[in-house]
């Protein structure tokens, strides 16, 4: 962890030295099919679909934001700036907060039905507009309070789960965040630039993991103190008769008692995640200022540098199936290659430690007609318990151990097929992951295959 606050130091020591990068470079919105529903590939279509509804509802209205060919002033700037206020207020926070729902429960626990081998019984997605709220997706058949939003999954028949399974079905939805905000790094970092709609959908999705963490405590119903049973239990055994209602008092007990992976770690991470994101801070002001204030939906990025080299740390955590893990990451554009690199580690109270090594390169070969990056991931991490399919006789507790050391490697592709004012690129992505935890992949081991058409929007705004 000293590596990661000496970086996150130097960045708010250095802030005065950030400087906006003009840098024309493409500004992609992409739809994709993907084999496997990776978070990577999903998040991206939630991005996309997010901006295709932000040009309706007004967010690069040239009358709205003071452009075009007759400018206001006085009154005029002023009324336009309580104009975008009210529709903050009024469309955009509505939006984004349901947007950062579905990110949560579909890109997140819904994907995982395929990891985990469940069966998706129900899904219950309020759309809430302040006071009252509609259910769209699938109508509940339970009763629930107003706004809940979950997922439901029902276990196949002769199959046996593990306590791994169940952790990372509970972690996906806060994982989802942190893949939907590292997206919003790739395609910033590539553009040198950033939308009204990714400032406000970082907002959101910070504002989901803090909330989890801060709320977490031992016997709560939600995610993170789920997510805490099932880390301990891998290691130890929570006799069954605590978990019923009436027991409650001595399961808390029980886990006072006992656990070493405490609510007070999910707490740290959520700060971490926070106050370590420089993009959080950037969104702030892009949406207060930049945006309510001066009527600019897009904001040219900013990093440390100059023209030629630039970079931005930053810092946070994601709920492995083993525990938390930190990561320290560095992006950075040098001889107008964009690279981003990270570092994870975490541990246990139980003798778990893992890690993770990785480099992306969004831009390793590129021309007008064809633009080539890639990534690599190295981790070393402990054995993962996965659930099976019982064959006759065998044993209902029986699971499959895959894991420890692996890889990662994958290419990303953008071939252009159409030019004009939004040229449009063929986009996929090819490669191969062994077992094991690397953000916003399958974790079993898998080929990575998806394939869609992307549109470049950098001539629009």
């Amino acid at each position: 962890m000293r590596i990661f606050t000496l970086l996150y130091i130097f960045f708010v020591t250095n802030l005065t030295l950030v400087e906006a990068q003009e840098i024309n470079k493409r500004d992609l919105i992409s739809v994709q099919f993907d084999t496997k529903f990776r978070q990577e590939i999903m998040t991206n279509v939630l991005l996309s679909l997010e901006y295709a509804i932000g040009r309706g509802k007004g967010d690069y209205w040239d009358w709205l934001n003071n452009k075009g060919e007759k400018q206001s002033t006085g009154l005029g700037k002023i009324g336009k700036v309580f104009l975008r206020l009210a529709k903050v207020g009024l469309l955009d926070y509505p939006l984004a907060n349901n947007f950062r729902i579905i990110n949560h429960e579909i890109n997140g626990h819904a994907a995982t039905s395929l990891e985990t081998n469940q069966n998706i019984k129900e899904i219950s997605i309020p759309f809430r507009y302040y006071g009252k709220s509609f259910h769209y997706l699938t109508k509940p058949k339970t009763q629930v309070f107003d706004a809940t939003a979950f997922v439901a999954f029902e276990s196949k028949p002769n199959y046996s789960y593990s306590y791994s399974d169940l952790a990372v079905n509970v972690s996906s939805g806060l994982n989802a965040d942190n893949v939907l905000r590292q997206n919003i790094t790739n395609s910033v970092l590539s553009s040198g630039r950033m939308h009204f709609y990714q400032s406000i959908q970082n907002l959101m999705s910070h504002w989901d993991f803090w909330r989890y963490a801060v709320a977490s405590d031992y016997g709560a119903s939600d995610d993170v103190s789920y997510y805490l049973n099932f880390v301990y239990a891998r290691h130890v055994a929570i006799p069954d008769s605590l978990f019923k209602p009436e027991n409650n008092n001595n399961l808390i007990k029980y886990q006072k008692e006992n656990f070493k992976f405490l609510p007070e770690d999910i707490f740290r991470s959520g700060y971490i995640n926070v106050l370590g994101d420089p993009n959080f801070y950037i969104s702030v002001y892009n949406v207060l200022w930049k945006y309510v204030i001066k009527g600019e939906p897009v904001s040219k990025y900013k990093k440390i540098g100059n023209d030629r080299f630039s970079f931005i740390p930053s810092v946070g955590a994601y709920l492995s199936p083993f525990g938390i893990e930190y990561f320290g990451q560095l992006s950075v554009s040098w001889h107008k290659r964009n690279y981003i690199l990270n570092v994870r580690r975490g541990s246990n109270g139980y003798g778990d430690k893992f890690s993770g090594y990785g480099i992306k390169v969004l831009n390793l070969i590129e021309t007008d007609q064809l633009v080539i990056g890639g990534s690599l991931d190295y981790f070393d991490q402990p054995k993962i318990q996965f659930g099976k399919e019982l064959a006759t006789g065998e044993s209902p507790g029986t699971t499959e151990t895959k894991g420890g050391k692996g890889l990662m490697a994958q290419v990303n592709i953008d071939y252009k097929l159409l030019n004009g004012n939004v040229p449009m690129y063929l986009t996929g992505n090819l490669g191969y992951k062994s077992t094991g935890f690397v953000p916003g992949q399958f974790i079993k081991a898998t080929p990575i295959i998806s394939a869609g058409i992307a549109f470049d929007i950098q001539n629009k705004h």
